[in-house]
């Protein structure tokens, strides 16, 4: 992950990256920056974010229409009933599409392992996955929780 830094130049990729990999780490009890390094990463994101030269396009989960868009491009409907997706969806929507895990959003089933409800978040990240463009936005499960990682240079018009 953090090798691809090297081949971009554009700064919100790597500093996503950069992000990304350390709060990664920092599940494994690895940190790679310290707090003031992420306050640091996030004021210069931010800065970029808001600045008219950079419009960064987020993940949006339209739960009433049941379809997943990023930025005006839309990724996915929803024509039958997913509730496991819809709920991973609607938890994102509703952190606003953090760049860390999420805790496994999915209501524990009666009787069911932490080893099962893993699986189910595995098997519901692997079905989300199904139709997107790989390069634009991918879910993927870590421990007892999902990670969305999309492309922060997609503007939605590809």
């Amino acid at each position: 992950m953090l090798s691809n830094m090297m081949h971009t130049r554009d700064p919100l990729s790597c500093y996503l990256t950069l992000l990304r990999a350390h709060e990664q780490a920092a599940h494994a009890c690895r940190p790679l920056l310290t707090d003031a390094g992420i306050e640091h990463l996030r004021r210069l994101m931010q800065a970029l974010q808001t600045s008219d030269t950079l419009l960064v396009a987020r993940p949006r989960w339209d739960a009433a229409w049941r379809r997943l868009y990023i930025g005006d491009r839309l990724l996915k409907v929803f024509r039958q009933p997913a509730p496991f997706q819809t709920a991973v969806l609607n938890a994102f929507e509703t952190k606003g599409w953090p760049t860390s895990p999420i805790t496994n959003p999915l209501p524990r089933e009666t009787n069911e392992s932490e080893r099962d409800a893993q699986q189910r978040l595995h098997e519901t990240a692997k079905n989300l996955n199904r139709g997107l463009p790989r390069n634009i936005v991918r879910f993927r499960r870590t421990h007892n929780m999902v990670l969305c990682e999309w492309n922060p240079k997609c503007d939605g018009d590809r």
